[in-house]
């Protein structure tokens, strides 16, 4: 049974990541938008809709909602949430802002993927920058109707004072246009931090108490995204691998952010194949939370998900975000 399933892990966890540099340690709440209109601020002025007047914003999944005259879904998945912004007329349009307390002198990329959502009307294109503590490090980056098509905007900086002042703007101030959406706003230290998922087949010390315990011998060892998508595996519809046991566990190196204490370790995952039951927690953690978001009957899938936490809490099962496409075992 271990040889059959040793072999499907070994498998999928070769081809299965779908994380991405861009979203790896993002240390901005909310950059997807999928949590609403929450943990940013804008010149422009929120509205529910349903319908966006100049110098209004909102967020939503889908642009044409707002104005017959938009059309655009958004850029983490075709399917969820971004920032829709009617522009401000005659001024720029601080559409997006966040201030932060960072690392003085450490290197961090500011990210954000931007697009024109005026469709087929060939009027005023947005002109879009980012801007740190005022100043631009990205753009001025023109989107024109034609080709319809997210772009990315980004570019790096060091840290200079305590608080950081983010912004992404729009320098149009035309009248008719000047209409943008906004997604996947991140800012990532540079070098970390490094996550990675361990897989196991044995359980490491699972009544130990204290921090940074190594839970389980790590078969196999992957790198993934922290608040960002994680890989769901199919599980064979195979009676040989009913009871089989896995256990999960993720491991981080961050020295820019955590200079102090750089070595995060997760709490373990006991995962019982064809259990039909939650991932069950163990073992202490050091300042990662690792929870299981589905039951994992023959024929299911495997679901997991981890996030900054508080040291020394015990794990405890969550909800948490979306997941990748499920990648079979």
């Amino acid at each position: 049974m271990f040889s059959i399933l040793r072999c499907s892990f070994s498998f999928a966890l070769s081809i299965l990541l779908t994380c991405t540099a861009h979203a790896q340690g993002n240390l901005l709440t909310n950059g997807a938008f999928e949590l609403g209109n929450t943990g940013f601020s804008s010149d422009a002025t929120f509205s529910p809709g349903p319908f966006l007047a100049f110098g209004e914003y909102t967020v939503g999944t889908e642009a044409s909602v707002f104005n017959g005259g938009w059309a655009q879904s958004d850029h983490t998945s075709g399917s969820g949430n971004f920032l829709i912004v009617d522009g401000i007329s005659g001024a720029p349009t601080v559409a997006w802002r966040n201030s932060i307390a960072l690392a003085l002198g450490q290197t961090y990329t500011f990210r954000a993927y931007v697009n024109n959502i005026v469709s087929g009307q060939q009027i005023a294109d947005p002109v879009m920058e980012l801007r740190v503590n005022g100043a631009t490090i990205a753009g001025p980056l023109s989107l024109p109707e034609s080709p319809d098509e997210w772009q990315e905007l980004s570019g790096t900086f060091v840290a200079s004072s305590a608080m950081t002042l983010l912004e992404v703007v729009s320098t149009s101030t035309a009248f008719n246009g000047n209409d943008f959406g906004i997604d996947d706003v991140s800012l990532v230290a540079a070098g970390g931090p490094e996550c990675f998922l361990f897989f196991g087949s044995e359980a490491l010390a699972p009544n130990a108490t204290g921090v940074d315990h190594l839970l389980t011998v790590p078969a196999i060892v992957t790198p993934v995204s922290l608040l960002e998508e994680m890989p769901v595996f199919n599980i064979p519809n195979d009676v040989r691998l009913q009871g089989t046991h896995l256990y999960v566990q993720v491991y981080m190196a961050n020295p820019g952010v955590f200079p102090e204490d750089p070595i995060k370790m997760s709490n373990g995952l006991d995962i019982t194949l064809g259990a039909n039951k939650y991932p069950k927690p163990f073992g202490p953690s050091s300042g990662l939370e690792l929870w299981g978001q589905s039951k994992t009957p023959l024929g299911g899938t495997i679901e997991v998900q981890f996030a900054i936490g508080t040291s020394g809490e015990s794990a405890a099962p969550r909800l948490g975000l979306s997941m990748a496409d499920p990648v079979d075992l």
